[in-house]
Order: structure tokens, then C-alpha cells, then sequence
């Protein structure tokens, strides 16, 4: 199965980030989606993506990082284009939706008959620092379970655990690492419901 990845990160410039704001230089970043064009493939399914549902600490718009297991922190200079939540649910639905192997994926509210929910809580979506206080890799995590509409019973569920190494402390770096962990699971969620459903 070949996979494209489609980046829509804004690699401005390679700079590193502190804990300290710097006014007028807080950098905005987004999540790319998975591009997978295989229409042989197609299951007779309606999907809806429902809004993830986040652990506290990172349901904003910051680049979370945590420097040891009872800490979490976040960078200065950065942040999200929009509420994290937002982020992971439509590159979720552009991911599915580029795959071809759906009738029709949606969001909640826009009236579409469907089959299934899933809905997605995100557990860690950070960057992990080692002992020596250097970036060692972004960390993500995402419990993800299918409901069937039809009973509003969960039928399946999918821990899934994705890292991606973290080379430099530089940000787009960082923020590349994160998005990449995120497709990562998202490859791993799509094709966990091809195969079951």
C-alpha cells in the first residue's frame, strides 16, 4: 500500500523555542492529512467523525511538551492554528475521505444517513524531553472506538501508539515530528476499520 503524504506545515525558518514569549514571533502550525487513492478498495460504509475528545492539559491551541512523567509544559513561541481538537478531527477526515475506501465520511450535524461513529480521545499529543533536557520524541496517542449509530453501542476499540523521533530543538522540527506521529496513527486507525468493517 503506498502512502503520500500531503504537508501543509509552514516551515518559516529553523529556530529554536523557549519557555518565554517573544512578541510577534509566535509561529502558527497546522496537521496535514494522508493522501491514499484506492477506490478497488471501497467498503459500503457512512462514517462520522466525531470531535476528539481531549486529554485536559493539551484541549487548547499549545504545542505541549513534558520534561518528566508528572510535568507538562508548553513552548513559547508557537502554537496551533486553531483548538488541537479541530485540528486532529479534520485531518482525520480528510485522511479517511482521501483513502477511497469509504461511501461517505462526515461531521456530526450535517444530516447524512450513516453507519458507524468514530470517535477518537487523543491521551498524549507532546513532545518528550530525555534527562538531559533535549528533545528526544514527539508522543501520540489515541484511543480510538467505533459506535454503531443504530444502538449508540461501541462494538470495537483501538489503542494506538505512535512516536517519531525528534532530531533538533529547532521548531519546525518538533512540529513536523508531531504531525508526522499523528499520520502515523492515523495510517494505523484507517486501516484497522478497512479491515473490520
Amino acid at each position: 500500500m503506498k502512502i503520500f503524504l500531503l504537508y501543509t506545515l509552514a516551515l518559516l525558518s529553523l529556530t529554536g523555542c523557549g519557555l518565554i514569549s517573544d512578541p510577534g514571533e509566535v509561529k502558527r502550525y497546522t496537521l496535514s492529512s494522508l493522501q491514499e487513492l484506492d477506490q478497488n478498495k471501497t467498503r459500503k460504509l457512512h462514517l462520522i467523525v466525531d470531535t476528539p475528545q481531549l486529554y485536559p492539559p493539551i484541549d487548547n491551541t499549545r504545542l505541549a511538551l513534558v520534561t518528566s512523567e508528572q510535568t507538562i509544559d508548553y513552548y513559547a513561541c508557537a502554537e496551533w492554528g486553531d483548538r488541537l481538537a479541530n485540528l486532529i478531527q479534520e485531518s482525520l477526515i480528510y485522511s479517511l475521505q482521501n483513502s477511497g475506501r469509504f461511501i461517505s465520511v462526515s461531521r456530526p450535524g450535517e444530516g447524512l444517513n450513516t453507519d458507524y461513529t468514530l470517535k477518537l480521545d487523543v491521551r498524549n499529543f507532546q513532545v518528550v524531553y530525555d534527562k538531559e533536557m533535549k528533545p528526544s520524541h514527539a508522543r501520540v496517542t489515541y484511543l480510538a472506538q467505533i459506535v454503531r449509530n443504530s444502538t449508540r453501542r461501541v462494538i470495537s476499540r483501538k489503542l494506538v501508539h505512535s512516536n517519531q523521533p525528534v532530531t533538533e530543538e529547532k521548531m519546525d522540527l518538533i512540529a513536523n515530528s508531531l504531525n508526522l506521529a499523528h499520520l502515523q496513527a492515523s495510517a494505523t486507525i484507517i486501516n484497522w476499520i478497512s479491515k473490520y468493517y
